[in-house]
């Protein structure tokens, strides 16, 4: 039996896209102290706000910044001037490819981020059985699962057919796609 697609490509971009409005960002995206001592780590200026990116996708929207992916000048602009930097010192990131593996084991061991797991599914599962009882709306408990998994700090996978999240949907139609996903 094929499986009931609840959200169409552009809900999931929604879902899932880097904030740009203000309250998003000052509300997930300000580094307080703790994060500024891990960063300070960090020897180079590119590395630097990369790590701080990433931490930064991780606690919101709860996913990886994908390779390539087209990161929102707002976005950028706001972790950049809290750390001192212009933002173009991101476009010298990552050109070592293990770059981003390391930084992301820096912070599952630093803040306790997580891939998910069959036995999280499981518990997530019954935690979503009780929102659904409470809404007649599929989007409402995809939104609050989200925001669930973003409490407990598991990764939220990509779905396989996203675009590596480089640009909004077209509008028109809207292409559903399985929801079967992956952490790339």
């Amino acid at each position: 039996m094929p499986r009931r697609l609840i959200l169409t490509d552009a809900e999931r971009y929604e879902l899932l896209a880097l904030p740009v409005d203000d309250n998003t960002l000052i509300r997930y995206w300000t580094l307080d102290d703790a994060d500024h001592r891990l960063l300070d780590t960090r020897r180079q200026t590119d590395t630097r706000l990369g790590l701080a990116l990433q931490l930064c996708a991780l606690r919101y929207p709860g996913r990886l910044i994908q390779r390539g992916e087209m990161i929102p000048k707002v976005a950028l602009t706001f972790l950049a001037d809290q750390l001192g930097l212009e933002p173009d010192v991101l476009t010298n990131f990552a050109r070592r490819s293990p770059t981003r593996y390391e930084q992301l084991a820096i912070l599952r061991q630093t803040y306790g981020f997580k891939d998910l797991t069959h036995p999280d599914r499981e518990d997530l599962l019954g935690w979503a059985r009780g929102v659904a009882v409470a809404t007649t709306k599929d989007k409402h408990v995809v939104t609050a699962l989200a925001d669930e998994m973003r409490r407990r700090r598991i990764t939220i996978p990509v779905s396989r057919c996203s675009n590596g999240w480089r640009r909004r949907p077209a509008p028109g139609p809207r292409k559903r796609c399985s929801t079967r996903s992956r952490n790339t």
